[in-house]
Parts: structure tokens; sequence; C-alpha cells
């Protein structure tokens, strides 16, 4: 519904010979995020941390289960 108004909104100002000052639509329940609140602790929380030494890529790629049971 918002996006069709855009749309309908820039037509009408194309069309027009006057430029229109753009209108904002109070309705709209839509949020907008300011990003240049972020602060780089938010942004670097969702790094996945590191697995133990014990876990094998390959390991865990193949979903094999015996290196639980390797005595290293």
């Amino acid at each position: 519904m918002l996006f069709e108004q855009l749309i309908l909104q820039s037509k009408l100002q194309t069309d027009s010979s006057s430029p229109a000052p753009l209108q904002t639509n109070i309705n709209s329940s839509g949020v907008i995020l300011d990003i240049s609140t972020l602060t780089m602790e938010q942004q670097e929380s969702e790094e996945v941390p590191p697995l133990p030494p014990r876990f094998r890529f390959r390991d865990l790629l193949l979903g094999d289960q015996s290196f639980q049971n390797d005595d290293r």
C-alpha cells in the first residue's frame, strides 16, 4: 500500500510542470532504523564464537559423530 502510494506520488510529481514538495505519509506504520546510532559493539555481537579445537571441520561437515569417541 505504501509502495503504491509512493509510485503514484512520483508519477504525479513528474507529470506536473512545477515541482511539488515531497509529502510525508503520517499514517504509515513502518519503522525507520537510523544506522548511525548503532555502536560497534552492537554490530559485532552477531559473530559466531570459535569452536573448541576438539571439533574438526570435516567431521562437522560430514556429520560424523565418531570424533566424540576419539581419545587424542
